[in-house]
């Protein structure tokens, strides 16, 4: 399981401002340079399948007046159609390397701040891949996704949620849980790991590699480690591995 939360692909952010530059081409940067060492990690082992995972807000917009989908202003690296090309490009080479691997399933996670260009983006990127059998999309439109593997169940989420962040799997995916020992929801969106254990069901807050934007560093956020974490399964005995890929600066 790889996943990309919050990857916020056009998002402008000036190092004297905010502690750290970003744009588009360091998002670029990182993006390739943490799916690099998960290939390097995995190489010559098997794996049956490989869920590649964006968590949602992979774009920092979601129109042409530079907001989010709610209409939050943002600072911007360039205009919509030049961060939706790039963050293409950037998503169907990541599919590309890891497909060389194993099959690869793509699940939709809306995010907040891109709900409508996002889906645009994971569409597109599913009719790049409509002639090869080995990579499969799931583009409908709820916002949550969940799979079982054996007795693994792992439920997706953007992270926006103010409640239920671990009921909802329970009760959306009923049979599954009963039929499972090991169970997790990921998400992203607070930008930070956290991990909290509740009756039996770990969930997990995952890390982002993108800057703070310079709203972020006038609230104070910390800031934290830019890392981007995949999880090596077994379908009979759950997590084996957590690899963390972490920017080297």
């Amino acid at each position: 399981e790889v996943t990309v939360p919050d990857l916020h692909a056009g998002l402008l952010a000036w190092g004297k401002e905010s502690g750290e530059d970003y744009d588009i081409n360091i998002a670029k940067k990182r993006y390739f340079e943490c799916l690099s060492d998960v290939i390097n990690r995995i190489g010559t082992r098997k794996f049956k399948k490989i869920f590649f995972v964006p968590l949602g807000d992979l774009l920092h917009i979601d129109n042409n007046n530079q907001t989010t989908t709610k209409g939050t202003a943002q600072d911007c690296d360039s205009r919509p159609a030049k961060m939706f090309d790039c963050t293409l490009d950037m998503i169907i080479g990541g599919i590309e390397m890891l497909a060389k691997i194993a099959p690869v399933e793509i699940p939709y996670i809306a995010g907040n701040h891109d709900r409508v260009l996002g889906y645009a983006l994971i569409k597109a990127a599913e009719k790049a891949f409509r002639n090869i059998k080995t990579v499969t999309f799931d583009t409908s439109p709820n916002p949550r996704k969940f799979r079982r593997e054996g007795n693994v169940l792992i439920g997706w989420c953007h992270g926006d949620m103010k409640m239920n962040i671990s009921e909802w799997l329970q009760n959306e995916a009923r049979n599954d849980f009963g039929n499972s020992k090991f169970a997790e929801v990921h998400a992203g969106h607070i930008h930070s790991q956290q991990t909290i254990e509740k009756n039996g069901m770990i969930v997990r807050y995952l890390p982002t590699i993108a800057s703070h934007s310079s709203w972020e560093n006038e609230m104070g956020y910390s800031k934290n480690v830019k890392s981007l974490i995949s999880f090596v399964w077994n379908e009979q005995n759950g997590l084996r591995e957590m690899w963390f890929s972490t920017l080297k600066s």
